[in-house]
């Protein structure tokens, strides 16, 4: 009977010394049975245990990440020194465009007329220095949210350019104007790499890239809602630590809350393992936020820094 299908069979008979034959004929064919119902449950749900462990610790290969890398030249350019060099906006954001990473509507210019003309079509819009000038924008008053006007948008873009100039020493900046979106929640994926670029090697050594989820946002070092994932991780494991943050709850609809867009985000974290598999340049990597609505996960601000 065991041949005829690829489901386990288990059988249990009640009867005593009765069907000690059926017993018999059953062990020869090595085929399990049981003569007490609770004792076939207990075995049945060890079995099931032990497949969703064996799922769930699945070893995963770095080559079945590997794709080509459009701008291998472009980040090795800027490997060149053994020091950390932060990639410029444009360069990061064609990254998340090369893994089809959602990401808004945005352009990096040093003319107001050009950011005018982007804007005018945009509306709402947020302005922010770039991260080649400041890092932390936060922090430098380096960020103008949810800007409506053309008026307002001009004021606030020769501010901003002053504000970068001001701390920078930089006479020129360029300023990222982008597309306003209002998520849900804000969420935070961020990396740091052991070992070298070489690390995804056979003869690589190091542990590679460690990711890190959770609550994002200008607290998340405040509400410390962090998973770590360790580079290449499969979904199933990578969905378990997920769901075990704090902010999943929300993500997941609390109190009658709709849920929000988590297969989006889960796509996105499987996305960023992709992208850190290929460009291994990359040392270090800091998302935040992405936005989250019923609909999407939106990579708002992305920083990538990179060292051989």
């Amino acid at each position: 009977m065991g041949k005829l299908t690829s489901k386990p069979i288990y059988a249990c008979f009640l009867g005593g010394k009765d069907i000690k034959a059926g017993f018999r004929i059953l062990d020869r064919n090595n085929q399990p049975s049981f003569n007490d119902i609770q004792e076939g449950i207990h075995l049945i749900a060890k079995l099931a245990k032990f497949g969703e462990n064996k799922e769930k610790t699945k070893t995963m290969n770095c080559d079945d990440y590997k794709t080509r890398a459009k701008h291998r030249k472009e980040i090795l350019a800027y490997t060149e020194e053994e020091v950390i060099k932060v990639l410029p906006e444009n360069l990061g954001i064609a990254l998340l465009e090369e893994f089809k990473i959602d990401i808004p509507k945005e352009v990096v210019t040093g003319s107001i007329e050009e950011a005018v003309d982007f804007a005018a079509v945009t509306f709402p819009v947020a302005i922010k220095a770039t991260a080649k000038d400041l890092a932390h924008k936060t922090d430098f008053k380096g960020i103008y949210l949810d800007i409506r006007t053309i008026t307002e948008f001009e004021e606030k873009f020769v501010e901003l350019r002053e504000n970068i100039t001001k701390i920078t020493g930089n006479p020129a900046p360029e300023i990222l104007v982008q597309e306003m979106i209002e998520g849900k929640v804000e969420f935070f994926i961020g990396a740091n790499r052991e070992g070298d670029s070489r690390i995804y090697e056979k003869d690589g050594k190091g542990f590679g890239h460690l990711l890190a989820i959770g609550q994002g946002g200008i607290y998340t070092e405040v509400y410390k809602d962090i998973k770590h994932i360790l580079v290449p991780e499969n979904e199933q494991k990578i969905r378990d630590l997920f769901d075990e943050t704090k902010i999943s709850m929300i993500i997941n609809g609390y109190r009658g809350k709709p849920a929000l867009a988590k297969e989006k985000i889960l796509d996105l974290i499987y996305k960023i393992e992709k992208l850190l598999i290929n460009y291994p340049e990359i040392i270090s990597m800091d998302i935040n936020p992405v936005m989250i609505t019923e609909k999407r996960a939106v990579v708002v601000d992305a920083k990538f820094y990179v060292k051989q």
